[in-house]
């Protein structure tokens, strides 16, 4: 098995080379396709790899099969948020501005585009809320995975603030894996 711990430090074949930001998930299968490696400190970059260039991992440690200068054939990864017109509401609105003046616009919709991954996949980071069907439970710490298919086999989440207490969630008892939230069943 894979810890794919958030915030662990990423080796190539020859050093060094980031730390793990996020995980890329198929969305309906949960299986992880691609870890992002940030690199850098004040100009930071960062670069999407598939799951295959994971070797193994250790508890604070992920090591890739590829070497530091291999790195750049590998897309990079970013987030851009875009804005365009929205089609259910399109058209112009006209607005009211006062007594002496009506402004025209166009209901726009902003939307997250991330480049370097598949369009369709789903991102999750370290601190995405983990709720049960009462409400928040914890916050995301790592996954685990087998490593021959990227099948998440587990969650590690940290409960608490001050003194925080991990917890071990199986795979069977996630109903939803989102962006913003992993709902739990029980």
């Amino acid at each position: 098995m894979y810890e794919l711990n958030m915030g662990a430090t990423v080796h190539c074949t020859d050093g060094q080379c980031g730390h793990l930001t996020k995980l890329v998930l198929e969305p309906d299968t949960y299986i992880v396709t691609h870890i992002v490696v940030e690199e850098g400190l004040l100009f930071k970059r960062a670069r999407a790899f598939p799951i295959s260039v994971v070797k193994r991992t250790a508890v604070q440690d992920i090591y890739l099969s590829i070497s530091a200068e291999q790195m750049s054939n590998f897309p990079e990864y970013h987030e851009d948020i875009v804005e365009r017109p929205d089609p259910v509401r399109g058209g112009e609105t006209l607005l009211d501005a006062g007594p002496y003046m009506t402004v025209s616009s166009t209901p726009i919709i902003r939307q997250k585009v991330r480049q370097g991954i598949p369009a369709d996949s789903t991102v999750i980071e370290r601190g995405t809320v983990v709720q049960n069907p009462q409400g928040a439970d914890g916050k995301l710490d790592s996954v685990v995975i087998e490593p021959e298919s990227g099948q998440i086999t587990q969650l590690v989440m940290h409960q608490g603030i001050i003194f925080t207490e991990q917890k071990l969630i199986p795979v069977a008892n996630v109903r939803h894996i989102g962006e913003r939230s992993i709902d739990l069943t029980t």
